[in-house]
């Protein structure tokens, strides 16, 4: 749309007015007649445009797709897949995927948690197999070991989920509850099935005197700082 140009039907004059005018008359500035102003017709063309433009819905975003505890590994090998197409041809690296055998899933770890139940159980329970200074530093490695295996059970719980991990970490036992209910690390079960049968008992009793230790040190520092505040 442009200009309007009307002509005066008094003096002939030629008025030229803006599009926008909403009056129905001017004035002409020659004879100070009042001019009608024609009624204009919109642009049908530019008026269809935007029916159209306007009529058509914004597209949803795609919903995102949270992966769950059961699908993370798949979850994991695509989000690796889509750091990789990012990066340089030379520096990818082809996936190999292997299924998981019987074997490795049913008799694999029985077979660990039996051989090593059997090993250390001997070597811990039947006398004269260490000499006593090794056999109390075979004692206190199989406990240390315990702690390294809880460690790793929180680690792995982390990742997997926050909540878990704290959970594991603050509580007592519930490391052993996460591995054998919750994680899918079968290995890891039979292998700490065996140390805490063979070495569950002594990590008590350590366990136990730590805490006397804390306790001790903790009610002695509480009686001198009375002693302190009543002088």
């Amino acid at each position: 749309m442009s200009d309007i140009v009307v002509t005066c039907a008094k003096c002939g004059n030629n008025i030229t007015i803006s599009e926008f005018v909403t009056a129905e008359t001017i004035t002409c500035l020659k004879c100070k007649w009042q001019v009608p102003i024609p009624v204009r017709k919109p642009d049908l063309a530019a008026t269809s445009k935007l029916k159209l433009a306007i009529a058509k819905p914004p597209e949803p975003p795609p919903t995102p797709v949270i992966p769950t505890q059961f699908n993370r590994k798949k979850a994991r090998a695509e989000s690796q897949n889509d750091v990789l197409k990012y990066l340089p041809q030379g520096s990818k690296r082809k996936t190999r995927t292997r299924k998981i055998t019987i074997f490795e899933i049913k008799v694999l770890p029985w077979l660990v948690f039996i051989v090593l139940l059997l090993v250390l159980g001997w070597i811990r329970h039947v006398p004269g197999v260490l000499a006593p200074d090794t056999h109390q530093m075979f004692i206190k490695s199989g406990v240390w070991a315990l702690v390294l295996m809880h460690v790793a059970v929180v680690l792995l719980a982390f990742g997997d989920d926050v909540f878990s991990g704290v959970l594991c970490s603050i509580i007592p036992g519930y490391s052993v509850y996460y591995l054998f209910t919750q994680a899918d690390q079968i290995l890891l079960r039979g292998l700490v099935a065996a140390l805490l049968i063979v070495f569950g008992w002594d990590f008590a009793l350590a366990a136990k005197e730590l805490w006397h230790e804390v306790y001790y040190y903790i009610s002695t520092w509480l009686a001198t700082t009375e002693s302190v505040k009543k002088r």
